[in-house]
């Protein structure tokens, strides 16, 4: 839709997000070598690829994801005077989001591929695969919410810096950590919950968070109405 093509070149045309769009899938290789790096084997590897994969699906969106109409400014008016439900524009942005985010996946995982433990097996691609799909629709989900409940004014122009809100600043810190850490405490306390034997215990994860993000898109759209005055005042700093 139009929307959607609008929110796509809000985003293509910002720079912290070329930055970080860029700069996630290298982040995530540093991670991944460094975390495995400490463990014993290939399977540290294995481990490591778990958390920090699922990175490059939110990192670079992440700024604006979660504060979405922050870098609008007074732009926010615009979207009243569409021909659409006044809550079109937050669900486009937020599609705009899951696409970048999600198109980062498969070149990740082709990546992964080459340097995964041999033998090859496929389910160690797979599995990283299915957590890069939880930790895409349920960064998005989230960020819905804290673009009407957790807004905060921010500079478009900015390269670098952390403008969010506070609730902002918890859905990323706390999606990296638990995208990070999660497996690692697995693979110590519950080592057949990341073993590739098991690989389809990453599938009702990745349902949830599809479930959630759906459930998201509905609940934020109907709230979109009751918070948009108090969204436009932030964003353009009268509040």
């Amino acid at each position: 839709s139009d929307l959607v093509s609008h929110w796509l070149r809000f985003y293509l045309r910002n720079n912290r997000f070329r930055m970080l769009y860029l700069f996630s899938m290298p982040l995530a290789a540093f991670l991944t070598f460094q975390m495995g790096r400490a463990r014993n084997g290939g399977g540290g590897l294995f481990v490591a690829a778990l958390g920090t994969l699922p990175i490059v699906t939110f990192m670079g969106t992440s700024r604006i994801a979660v504060n979405l109409y922050g870098y609008a400014g007074g732009g926010f008016r615009r979207f009243f005077l569409f021909p659409t439900d006044p809550a079109a524009s937050l669900r486009a942005g937020s599609y705009a989001a899951v696409m970048l985010g999600g198109a980062w996946i498969a070149p990740a995982a082709i990546l992964w591929s080459v340097f995964a433990p041999r033998p090859f097996d496929a389910r160690m691609v797979l599995m990283p695969v299915i957590n890069g799909i939880t930790a895409l629709f349920a960064f998005h989900g989230l960020g819905l919410w804290t673009t009407l409940y957790g807004p905060r004014r921010g500079n478009y122009d900015k390269s670098i810096g952390n403008d969010l809100s506070l609730y902002g600043n918890i859905v990323l810190i706390g999606t990296m950590l638990t995208c990070i850490l999660l497996p690692m405490a697995l693979h110590r306390f519950a080592p057949a919950a990341v073993s590739p034997d098991n690989w389809w215990i990453t599938l009702p994860p990745a349902a949830l968070a599809v479930v959630f993000y759906v459930a998201s898109l509905r609940g934020a759209s109907a709230a979109f109405s009751g918070r948009r005055e108090q969204v436009l005042a932030i964003v353009e700093g009268k509040a």
